[in-house]
């Protein structure tokens, strides 16, 4: 399986941001803590934690996690302007494969589609390694909740669910 790539739909070099300022900005943000902590257990709580301050529309907060977390934040704001910043952006943008609708989840190549909820399952049918993974059974059907579960999985637009989630 490759490995994680951040998402981005932000084309820094002709200041093209599907989604705004803010989202172009925490993408360099998210970026720069990819390159600081490169593996999974120690970017993942950091990518986590902001992302869910913008679901719950608190965009500007996203320095707060450093705190939450107890990390480094020089390791990651030191690089947000720098041109290391911009040149990670570039770099996943270009890695981010053409999409139609947000989250567009990819495991080993392939879409998922509307199927994203069950992305557990399809990581555990991609893997060929020989230790067994937490969560996947011998059978890899799992059942999989979401604290997004509220959701609707018929939702195929970011636009959508922007609107569903104000709406809320």
């Amino acid at each position: 399986m490759k490995d994680s790539v951040l998402s981005s739909n932000a084309l820094v070099e002709d200041k093209r941001m599907d989604h705004g300022p803010a989202e172009c900005f925490l993408d360099t943000v998210e970026a720069c803590a990819l390159d600081a902590w490169p593996h999974l257990n120690e970017h993942f709580p950091f990518i986590h934690c902001v992302e869910s301050l913008v679901y719950h529309k608190n965009y500007t907060q996203w320095e707060t996690c450093f705190e939450k977390l107890n990390l480094k934040k020089e390791l990651v704001t030191d690089c947000v302007g720098s041109d290391r910043g911009k040149e990670l952006e570039l770099r996943h943008s270009a890695e981010t494969p053409p999409h139609k609708f947000v989250p567009w989840v990819v495991v080993d190549g392939l879409p998922l589609y509307k199927d994203y909820r069950n992305f557990v399952s399809y990581i555990c049918k991609a893997y060929k390694g020989t230790a067994p993974i937490p969560g996947c059974t011998s059978s890899n059907s799992l059942s999989f909740t979401s604290e997004f579960s509220t959701i609707s999985p018929d939702i195929t637009s970011f636009d959508e669910q922007i609107n569903l989630a104000a709406s809320a």
